[in-house]
């Protein structure tokens, strides 16, 4: 995602997604090789359970029965029109 103008713009990149209901949250976390990790504490206790690369899975804002609610995203680069030119 790209949020500015002209020349000033700042490149976001999707880090995780977390999905809540029924009082309670499951959250997917994106690593910088796409992968995915999912964690639900009721089920998967302390431990992220390793899934399938980000950009395979089919519908990662609706996953085991919750719609996203929060998306965490990082900042890749500022003020650069292409990423090359990024410091």
């Amino acid at each position: 995602m790209h949020v500015g103008c002209s020349n000033n713009k700042v490149m976001y990149k999707l880090k995780g997604i977390i999905h809540f209901g029924h009082a309670y949250f499951t959250a997917h976390i994106i690593g910088d090789s796409a992968e995915t990790w999912f964690h639900d504490e009721i089920t998967t206790s302390r431990v992220c359970i390793s899934e399938e690369k980000f950009n395979t899975i089919s519908d990662i804002y609706q996953t085991r029965r919750y719609k996203a609610s929060v998306r965490i995203y990082s900042t890749v680069y500022k003020n650069a029109i292409d990423p090359a030119l990024a410091s």
